[in-house]
C-alpha cells in the first residue's frame, strides 16, 4: 500500500502529471521541460526529484547533462498490482477486517433497508 501512496502522491500534482505525459511521448532535459512548461529550471528539477523518488522517471547522465524519461515498465507493474488490489477481495489486517465486520452489520440493520441498492459497474 505505501508504493501506491507514494506514487499517488506523486502524480497528485498537475506540473508532475503534465512532466510524465511529456515523457512518455519523449525522452527530456530539465532546460526542455522548463521551456515547453514554463516553469523554471529549478522547479522542473524539484518536481523531477518527486518522481524519482516515486520511482516514475529514471535518469541517465550525459556529461553535463541529465536526460529524463519515463519508467514505463515500473507504471504498468504498478497500474496491473494497482487494479488486481481493486478486484481483490478485502485483505485481513490492517483494520480491514474491523470494515468487513462493520459491512456485514450494516447489512443487518433497518437503516440499511432504507437505503437503495447501488449497481456497481464492471469496466
Amino acid at each position: 500500500m505505501e508504493e501506491f501512496v507514494k506514487i499517488f502522491r506523486a502524480l497528485g500534482d498537475p506540473t508532475r502529471q503534465r512532466i510524465v505525459k511529456l515523457l512518455a511521448s519523449q525522452d527530456m532535459y530539465v532546460c526542455q521541460l522548463a521551456y515547453v512548461l514554463e516553469v523554471g529550471q529549478s522547479n522542473i528539477s524539484q518536481h523531477l526529484r518527486v518522481l524519482r523518488e516515486a520511482r516514475l522517471v529514471s535518469e541517465e547522465k550525459l556529461g553535463w547533462w541529465t536526460l529524463y524519461r519515463l519508467n514505463r515498465a515500473y507504471l504498468d507493474e504498478v497500474l496491473q498490482k494497482w487494479s488486481m488490489f481493486l478486484d481483490a477481495p478485502l485483505p485481513k489486517g490492517e483494520g480491514w477486517g474491523e470494515v468487513a465486520q462493520r459491512i456485514l452489520e450494516w447489512e443487518k440493520t433497518d437503516t440499511a433497508a432504507a437505503c437503495p441498492p447501488r449497481k456497481r459497474a464492471r469496466a
